[in-house]
């Protein structure tokens, strides 16, 4: 299973195949799948994304050259993924 990353503060207008490619350029870095959130009541993206990466090491590798780099004019945040706390009832 591969590393997922959290990708902050995108453009609102950015494709999975841009992410992909921004991702991917000049580095061994193979993108398995990006998840752009959008909002469930308008259905526009909400300006983040979840990327996943084939492995630990590739992802390491995306934090540390592409958090807080320009993406579509937009400083971004690339961190690690983390799930989210289940809400009890």
């Amino acid at each position: 299973m591969g590393k997922r990353l959290y990708v902050g503060n995108l453009p609102y207008g950015a494709g999975e195949g841009e992410i992909t490619e921004f991702f991917q350029q000049g580095s061994t870095r193979r993108v398995q799948q990006v998840k752009i959130i959008t909002d469930r009541d308008t259905g526009r993206p909400r300006g983040f994304a979840f990327v996943e990466l084939a492995d630990e090491a590739q992802a390491k590798s995306a934090i540390a050259e592409l958090h807080n780099t320009k993406f579509g004019g937009r400083t971004i945040v690339v961190n690690e993924a983390h799930d989210r706390p289940r809400k009890s009832a």
